[in-house]
């Protein structure tokens, strides 16, 4: 039970200690300012509810299947299409951004002979090779990148609340006011966080995993509220709310080159850990709807690994990267598609919640049971996560093009999945 816990904990901070993230968590604090604890405990709660919805939608499904099977059953490949194409838009688009980062940093901070793009290819060919050798390896693999980049920032706040003194936290100006827009992003400041649900686990690994994912929530949230408060206290709000690297500021404020060496190791070390989770989420949804009879059976795989999914979606990085569209707007444009895809499926998957245990004819006792506390809490969660795609979306200068990718991505894995159907190469899970 141990080692599932572990494994949940470790996929559910996979993807939190990106430069990414790392950005975002920055920029709120920046905006938000002393109501950054708040909105953060905020959006935890909301990832604390996404989990028990998960765990609802998938006790559904008493053949098999998890969560996936029973968000088929509830909506159909429509559903599938959002749930496959929100990881692959998210692995795709935003291993490109932060690998390449990744690589300039590598070459600016510790080796500036050495090309960035080589270094950010490096990086991506460790995190694929490593699923050579299975999940299990990767997870060990990440557990060590984890712990590094976890020591590192740790030791900036220490360090930033020691020299802080008597200097008092700066606070946001009273123009920089949370807008709606604001505190709508507060949703994605744990984008990724439900990485580590596996729809073919059995109950008692469910519940231990997801234990697993709230812990990692916990620590980040605390982490990272500590880091936005060293941040503030150092680097003025409006720079932390408008820089694209907000944790760097703070870093080189509060060490010096010191900071600025300590801080590249942990971006260094959370890309890595980052590209390899999100390989193995396509890896291992592509099983899981290969089993339901959704995808090609060659696309399978095994419980260990999924070589088919690793190579199609590490190649996909690569070719992006190779193509030069790192560093270019549609990029940025694109990784916002995924943030906002994710966090639609999120809002999928609270309605499917609600909606599957209200509909099972042998879980009426149950579902009665169930009935009132989790109506006033998975439908009004689901639609607030929907509203706060919108929201987001009507907020970017880039909607339009935002708006292409996002129904690209839905649209275009949805047309594969009913392809399959169409075309016989399986039938679909609810024909068997």
């Amino acid at each position: 039970m141990f080692n599932v816990w572990l494994a949940g904990t470790i996929a559910g901070m996979g993807l939190l200690l990106s430069p990414d993230h790392l950005r975002l968590w920055g920029n709120q604090a920046g905006r938000l300012g002393p109501l950054f604890w708040l909105a953060a405990l905020g959006a935890a709660g909301l990832c604390a509810l996404s989990i028990h919805s998960y765990n609802r939608l998938a006790a559904t499904r008493t053949g098999g299947g998890g969560y996936l099977a029973a968000l088929h059953g509830w909506g159909g490949n429509a559903a599938m299409g959002l749930a496959l194409g929100s990881r692959a838009v998210l692995a795709t688009g935003l291993a490109t951004g932060i690998l390449v980062t990744a690589g300039f940093v590598f070459n600016e901070t510790f080796a500036y002979w050495f090309p960035n793009f080589g270094f950010a290819f490096l990086c991506l060919a460790t995190a694929a090779v490593a699923h050579l050798w299975g999940y299990g390896a990767v997870a060990k693999l990440q557990a060590g990148l984890l712990a590094v980049a976890l020591a590192g920032l740790t030791g900036l706040i220490v360090a930033g609340f020691w020299n802080l003194g008597a200097q008092p936290m700066v606070t946001a100006d009273s123009s920089s006011a949370a807008p709606p827009g604001t505190l709508a992003g507060v949703w994605l400041l744990f984008v990724g966080f439900d990485l580590g649900i596996r729809p073919n686990d059995r109950h008692e690994d469910r519940k231990m995993r997801s234990i697993g994912m709230l812990t990692a929530v916990g620590i980040i949230l605390v982490l990272l509220c500590l880091w936005g408060t060293v941040s503030l206290a150092h680097v003025p709000s409006d720079r932390l709310a408008g820089s694209f690297i907000p944790h760097t500021l703070a870093a080189r404020k509060i060490g010096g080159q010191a900071g600025r060496i300590l801080i590249g190791i942990v971006g260094i070390a959370g890309t890595v850990c980052a590209a390899m989770t999100l390989i193995s989420a396509v890896a291992r949804m592509t099983t899981a709807l290969a089993k339901l009879q959704l995808l090609p059976r060659f696309l399978e795989g095994s419980g260990r690994r999924n070589l088919p999914a690793v190579i199609f979606t590490a190649g996909t990085v690569a070719v992006l990267m190779a193509a030069g569209v790192a560093g270019q707007q549609a990029l940025e444009v694109f990784i916002r598609a995924g943030f906002l895809l994710w966090l639609l499926h999120i809002g999928l998957v609270h309605l499917a919640a609600y909606g599957a245990t209200h509909s099972q004819a042998s879980g009426a006792t149950d579902a009665q049971a169930q009935g009132g506390w989790t109506a006033a809490i998975q439908i009004p969660a689901g639609l607030l996560a929907m509203a706060a795609t919108v929201r987001l979306w009507f907020a970017d200068e880039q909607r339009g093009l935002l708006a292409v990718f996002m129904l690209a991505g839905w649209a275009g894995t949805a047309a594969i999945l009913y392809g399959v159907r169409w075309t016989g190469v399986h039938q679909s899970v609810t024909d068997k």
